[in-house]
C-alpha cells in the first residue's frame, strides 16, 4: 500500500473501522431522506491523521480517474471501465461520480466509458470482452429475479440498483448474438434489511430457508437439461447456504453453466457474465475449473468453513483480520476443513488451498 492507502489491518480490527465508515464515508439524514455528499465532520471519532490520509487518497484516486478519461479521449484506451467499490447510496463518491459523468459527456465518451459498482471482477469482464472481439458469441443473458420487485433494490456496499448494475456489466461485453442463457438471480427477500442480515461476514449463522418456487424451478430446469447460470447475491461475502444445500443432493450444481456468489453483488455479476460467456461456447460440461472454484470458495469456504473458523478464533481471542504468528496454523486448518467439506458434498477434486494473507477473509484455491 502506498501513501494515503488505508486497509483494515492498519486499523487493527473491524471495530476500529466502524466509526471511520460511518462518519468519513458519508451519512444519510433519515429524517429528511437526504444524503450528505461531502465528508462530514468526524466529531473527534476519527483521528485527524487518518481522516487526512483518507481525503488525500480520494483526491489522488479522482485525479487518476480524470487522467484515464483523457487517455480514452486520446484513443489510447479503446474502452474504459471505472469501478466504484465498497460504497453506499450516499457519500463523497457521489460528487466525484457526478464530476466524472460531466467529463465523460464533455469528451463525448458515453459509448466508450462504463461506470459500474464493483472492481475485482473487472478483469474477468474485460477478458470476456476480448473474447467477444475475437469472435466468441456473447450469449443473450436473460435475468430471472427471485423477487422481481426487488430488482430495483440497492444491495450492500453499492449505490446502483441491482438491475442497473447488471445492465452496465452486461454492456461491457458488447452486442449479444449467441445462445440464450437464463441467469437466475437469487437476492434478499425484502428492501431495507440491515447490513447485519445481508453480509455473511457479520452473521453468526445464516438461516437455512426451505426450498421455494425459485429453487424448485431452477432445479427442474437443470434436470431437463437447460443451460443456466446462477447469480447468488442473497448475502455479501458468500453464497446462501440454504439455497446451495437444496441444490447439492441431486448434483444440480454440476449442471450449471456458471455460478458466482462472492463479495459484493457487482463482483459476482461480472464474474458470472465473463465465465458464462466462455462456458456457453464450449462443449457440454464436464469438469469446469471456474465452476468448481466458485463452489469451493464462494459456498464451502465463505459460507461453511470461514464462519466456523471465525467463531473459534473469537473464542481463542485471536483477531481473524490479523492472525499474526498464528497464520500458518490456521491456514493449515482452513485447508483441512475445506478439503473435508468438499469430500463430504462432492466427488473428490484434487486441489490445494491456503490463506494467502494473515486473515480468514479470503482463501487461495489451486487445482492440480
Amino acid at each position: 500500500a502506498g501513501p494515503g492507502c488505508l486497509d483494515i489491518l492498519s486499523l487493527g480490527a473491524p471495530d476500529a473501522f466502524l466509526p471511520f465508515n460511518r462518519h468519513a464515508l458519508g451519512a444519510q439524514d433519515k429524517s429528511k431522506g437526504e444524503s450528505r455528499p461531502a465528508i462530514p465532520q468526524s466529531d473527534g471519532k476519527i483521528p485527524a491523521p487518518l481522516l487526512a490520509s483518507y481525503r488525500a487518497c480520494r483526491e489522488r484516486n479522482h485525479a487518476v480517474n480524470r487522467a484515464a478519461l483523457e487517455l480514452a479521449a486520446a484513443g489510447v484506451l479503446e474502452h474504459l471501465v471505472m469501478g466504484q467499490e465498497d460504497c453506499a447510496p450516499c457519500g463523497p463518491h457521489r460528487r466525484e461520480q457526478a464530476l466524472l459523468t460531466e467529463e465523460i459527456s464533455r469528451l463525448h465518451l458515453e459509448d466508450r466509458v462504463t461506470l459500474l459498482n464493483g472492481a475485482d471482477e473487472i478483469g474477468t469482464l474485460l477478458a470476456g470482452r476480448i473474447l467477444a472481439e475475437e469472435g466468441w458469441p456473447v450469449p443473450c443473458f436473460t435475468p430471472v429475479f427471485h423477487h422481481p420487485a426487488f430488482r430495483r433494490a440497492v444491495l450492500p456496499y453499492e449505490d446502483l440498483p441491482l438491475e442497473d448494475n447488471w445492465a452496465r456489466h452486461l454492456a461491457v461485453l458488447g452486442t449479444a448474438g449467441g445462445p440464450t442463457v437464463s441467469c437466475y438471480v437469487h437476492h434478499p427477500p425484502a428492501h431495507g434489511l440491515p447490513r447485519e442480515e445481508t453480509d455473511l461476514a457479520l452473521l453468526a449463522s445464516p438461516p437455512d430457508a426451505p426450498p421455494d418456487d425459485f429453487s424448485r424451478e431452477l432445479a427442474r430446469r437443470l434436470e431437463q437439461g437447460d443451460r443456466l447460470a446462477l447469480l447468488d447475491v442473497r448475502y455479501a461475502n458468500g453464497a446462501d447456504p440454504g439455497l446451495l444445500t437444496h441444490l447439492c443432493p441431486k448434483k444440480h450444481l454440476s449442471r450449471l453453466l456458471a455460478f458466482s456468489a462472492w463479495n459484493t453483488a457487482g463482483n459476482s455479476i461480472g464474474t458470472l457474465l465473463g465465465e458464462a460467456l466462455l462456458a456457453a461456447s464450449l462443449p457440454a460440461p464436464g469438469f469446469s475449473p471456474w465452476l468448481w472454484y466458485h463452489y469451493l470458495d464462494d459456498y464451502l469456504y465463505q459460507s461453511v468453513v470461514r464462519p466456523a473458523l471465525d467463531r473459534e478464533l473469537s473464542q481463542a481471542k485471536v483477531n481473524s483480520w490479523n492472525l499474526g504468528t498464528a497464520h500458518p496454523r490456521w491456514s493449515r486448518e482452513a485447508s483441512r476443513r475445506l478439503q473435508a467439506a468438499s469430500a463430504a458434498r462432492y466427488r473428490p477434486r484434487d486441489f490445494t488451498c491456503f490463506l494467502p494473507w494473515p486473515r480468514t477473509f479470503e482463501v487461495e484455491i489451486r487445482f492440480r
